[in-house]
């Protein structure tokens, strides 16, 4: 590699052919394809194994992105994929057990103020101060909506990306999504192999030379992406990159997923994860069925238990795709860059799926690639810059997923206690916890957190507020000011304020309504790279 200082790189390998690898190549055939002017070839490889029945899959806004970078139409995409609109997630039983409680998470938090204080602030120091309040910490027009069931978008805004009232993402098909993409990229000039890897060859640099395959023997390139999850075929097992377990913080490490028919056809704006006895339970909303799963830890519970668990839990709905067990690999790759290779999706690095960070760490990773794009010369100040910053974002994820079993009260089985008292905490979690106490809401100042379609909505001072909230995890110490304010007199400024979010929830459609007369305009098709866009795409975020 070193004679070819500042080449640019001509052949791209992409290893592994799912959710990471396709959108992997949808980036890159976007970028290197589409509109460069240099040809650099996209090679995606397969095995062609993943399961043919998609598992539901959850977003966050951020992957608004994707869709607006490519142009992608979104009721485009969303009629192919079986994709529904979701608002945020929310939790049940968490803090204790069988006693109906929730607490919500949205993307968009409450933007009320009050005397310059936000309505969180307001509702804590009351709290704090023994003051009894009607109103609800998660006073949003997003919790409106999930409450009611309402899309997050008016008709109007149906051609806009991410232009709505509040903050969104999305609940979609992941085998349809994949296949879509590779529609996409297939059509923009990937080639796309399905083959088995015997081989890999690595030089005396210890770059990847090429990987021989069953059917289509060596294959070269210069950049190699892997994207073989829980494998790790390129990064951890040719290059000998060690894996980092999270399992001493993260103790699940098993899904067991199914899905059922809907009941009827109303359908939730909302990601709902309820905690049961050895873990906890995801509900995922797409337009034909609902996905559902046990993420639990074998350490704890059997899988045949687990299964049984689940089953108790679907009762008597219809399952569409019978129970099947998938295992889990928590924790990151030490260095998700190595060499020419670049680790992306699973096999850099995975947390458990309670925010749905996997796909967001994806994104982010591939984003990342782009900006930091080598020539043949991979200079150590990229890679080292490109690990910096993915290991930064697996550490934040970890300490904030962390927190929602290690805050918990429930104690009722040796997986709840063993979460309080045998887990290791993060240095980051326990930094987290000091501040809240101390009455400073917990702000990561990396740039990973600030970009146009606003804040991360997963972790964030919202995302931090609303789980401690949530779970009843108060401060020690009034935050700033309010320790000096007439908290009654600043309260008696809100009157009015639900039944205005209620009569602007009223507005919206709902949500099944909406996707009914939003698919009658982009029927089902697939998506040729080289149709213009029919959607504008807006990156402003209301």
């Amino acid at each position: 590699m070193t004679e070819q200082t500042g080449k640019p790189i001509q052949n791209v390998l992409i290893l592994g052919g799912g959710t990471a690898g396709w959108l992997t190549a949808t980036y890159l055939a976007f970028y290197l394809s589409k509109f460069s002017r240099r040809k650099c070839n996209i090679t995606l490889v397969e095995s062609g194994s993943l399961p043919t029945e998609g598992v539901g899959e959850t977003s966050v806004p951020w992957f608004q992105r994707f869709f607006h970078t490519v142009g992608i139409p979104e009721g485009s995409w969303m009629s192919a994929c079986d994709a529904s609109f979701t608002l945020g997630s929310r939790f049940e039983n968490w803090l204790w057990p069988d006693r109906c409680h929730y607490w919500a998470n949205p993307f968009s938090d409450s933007n009320l103020t009050l005397n310059g204080f936000s309505f969180k602030d307001v509702w804590l120091a009351a709290k704090m101060q023994g003051r009894e309040t009607s109103w609800q910490v998660d006073n949003s027009l997003s919790c409106k909506l999930m409450e009611m069931g309402r899309a997050p978008k008016m008709l109007h805004q149906m051609n806009f990306i991410g232009r709505g009232s509040v903050k969104y993402a999305y609940h979609f098909d992941a085998e349809l999504f994949r296949q879509y993409c590779k529609s996409y990229c297939t059509k923009a000039g990937v080639q796309h192999m399905v083959d088995h890897v015997q081989d890999v060859k690595i030089g005396k640099q210890g770059f990847v030379e090429s990987i021989r395959t069953e059917k289509h023997g060596e294959l070269s390139a210069e950049l190699f992406i892997d994207c073989t999850e829980l494998d790790g075929l390129l990064i951890n097992r040719a290059l000998g990159e060690s894996f980092r377990s999270y399992s001493d913080t993260l103790l699940c490490d098993r899904a067991c997923v199914a899905s059922t028919a809907h009941e009827d056809r109303a359908l939730s704006t909302y990601t709902r994860a309820t905690a049961l006895k050895d873990g906890w339970m995801w509900r995922i909303p797409l337009q034909s069925r609902m996905s559902v799963g046990y993420v639990y830890s074998s350490a704890f519970v059997s899988d045949d238990e687990a299964e049984a668990e689940l089953r108790a839990q679907i009762g008597n709905a219809k399952l569409i795709h019978q129970p099947k067990t998938i295992s889990m690999r928590t924790g990151r790759t030490e260095r998700p860059w190595v060499k020419n290779c670049v680790s992306i999706g699973s096999s850099a690095g995975s947390i458990e799926p309670l925010h749905s960070t996997d796909l967001y760490q994806t994104q982010r990773g591939i984003e990342t690639l782009l900006r930091y794009f080598p020539d043949c010369s991979f200079s150590p100040e990229r890679t080292h810059a490109y690990n910096t910053v993915m290991t930064r974002l697996s550490k934040q994820i970890r300490d904030f997923t962390f927190l929602h079993y290690y805050a918990t009260q429930r104690a009722d089985t040796a997986f709840w206690r063993a979460n309080q008292h045998e887990t290791r905490v993060p240095d980051g979690a326990r930094h987290i916890l000091d501040l809240w106490h101390s009455g400073i809401l917990p702000v990561h100042e990396s740039e990973l957190f600030v970009h146009e379609w606003g804040d991360n909505p997963t972790i964030g001072v919202a995302g931090y507020q609303n789980l401690l909230l949530g779970m009843r995890v108060y401060p020690k110490k009034i935050p700033g000011l309010l320790q000096y304010c007439d908290i009654d007199h600043i309260l008696g400024s809100v009157g009015g304020y639900e039944a205005k979010l209620t009569d602007a929830a009223k507005n919206h459609l709902a949500h099944r309504a909406y996707l009914d007369e939003q698919n009658s305009q982009f029927p089902q098709k697939e998506l040729d790279s080289r149709e213009p866009v029919e959607q504008v795409a807006d990156t402003s975020m209301e």
